[in-house]
């Protein structure tokens, strides 16, 4: 009864968590996109934005609770990229996105587990970590849209068997996840922030949200000037900068 009563708290933390990012709350068929919202890529970037602080905020959490230092947790586990995959093809960029998500949200689970028996009930970084597992699925739910949108498929996986580890072993590798997320994200959000600078990468395929906003208010800029005109003066309009 407890563990229906846990399985369903997660279901219902989980569609919360996706509602409130606007994110599909159902994982796309391997046949079908049914369920997902064709702006599922822009959904992912900006899911990413938003967690840029909460996953470095869950690193700091983590090393400082565990008693670890930072030098001790500064190494990626071998599952995440090694550079950025922001300026790689759409697809490149996609599917390693949801490989190392689907990394990801295993290995937070494990650690939330973990934390049952490494930290006093009274401690707030088990629910850290549940938080941070929901935030992973519902990025993983935008990414494998966004493949399903493009003609894409995700890239078949196969996810480590948990061994029963020493508990410095289970604080040590649970901070060095923690730590290659956060710097993960950080890449990520940095890239998106840029503008594009390759054709057909995932930056030029999102393009800049301030273009709309600067073609509306040269428009009307330019309706107001030319009610103004009057003889021979001549007005030249330029565009605002973009500055995504």
């Amino acid at each position: 009864m407890v563990r229906k009563f846990e399985v369903l708290s997660r279901h219902l933390a989980l569609l919360s968590t996706l509602v409130l990012l606007g994110l599909a709350s159902v994982e796309p068929s391997s046949t079908s996109c049914q369920g997902c919202p064709a702006d599922a890529l822009a959904k992912a970037k900006q899911h990413v934005m938003y967690l840029k602080r909460p996953t470095k905020h869950l690193y700091k959490s983590y090393f400082r609770r565990m008693g670890l230092g930072e030098k001790t947790c500064a190494r990626a586990v071998d599952w995440f990229p090694s550079g950025s995959i922001a300026s790689e093809p759409i697809n490149v960029t996609l599917q390693e996105l949801h490989r190392t998500l689907e990394f990801l949200v295993d290995s937070l689970d494990q650690i939330a587990e973990q934390q049952k028996f490494l930290q006093l009930p009274t401690s707030p970084l088990p629910s850290q970590l549940q938080q941070a597992w929901l935030e992973a699925k519902g990025l993983r739910v935008n990414a494998r849209c966004a493949l399903c949108n493009q003609g894409l498929t995700p890239p078949a996986i196969t996810l480590p068997e948990r061994q029963a580890e020493p508990a410095f072993t289970q604080k040590v590798e649970g901070c060095r996840v923690l730590w290659g997320y956060s710097k993960f994200i950080s890449a990520l959000a940095k890239a998106f922030q840029k503008p594009p600078n390759k054709k057909g990468s995932i930056l030029s395929k999102l393009g800049c949200p301030q273009r709309g906003i600067l073609k509306e208010q040269f428009r009307e800029k330019k309706e107001a000037v030319q009610k103004k005109e009057s003889g021979h003066t001549r007005v030249i309009l330029r565009p605002g900068k973009e500055q995504c």
